[in-house]
């Protein structure tokens, strides 16, 4: 008997912790304004001069919308988070765009875009 309600304490623990977990990766995403830094293709890093990093930039909302400047242009979606594959999944004027989660904390985000075969690695801070 003590070892079964051993077990349930020690599984009603993790399950808290990996909701804790998702809950702070979704805190981490939706908590500001992520500059654009650098994006990396084949190799070649390609840093945005200061001037640039104010006009590229992106806002995840908690309510599943976010906001895109691109170059001087805002852009308006919808995305979603995977925590199983750890993605974003952006959806802005028909177009879809899966990214991989390769670096989140306070200050940084780092996603890796594919498509066939290019691969984009974009830095994000705020």
């Amino acid at each position: 008997m003590k070892k079964l309600i051993v077990i349930t304490l020690i599984l009603i623990s993790s399950l808290q912790t990996i909701a804790g977990q998702e809950k702070n990766e979704l805190d981490l995403i939706t908590s500001g304004k992520w500059y654009l830094e650098y994006t990396e293709n084949a190799g070649q890093k390609k840093t945005l001069p200061t001037e640039l990093k104010e006009n590229n930039w992106m806002i995840f909302h908690s309510d599943g919308k976010h906001e895109v400047m691109s170059f001087s242009e805002l852009n308006f979606g919808k995305w979603e988070y995977s925590k199983g594959e750890r993605t974003i999944k952006m959806t802005n004027k028909g177009r879809v765009s899966n990214q991989e989660i390769i670096t989140l904390n306070d200050n940084e985000l780092i996603l890796r875009i594919k498509d066939g075969e290019i691969e984009i690695l974009m830095r994000f801070k705020k």
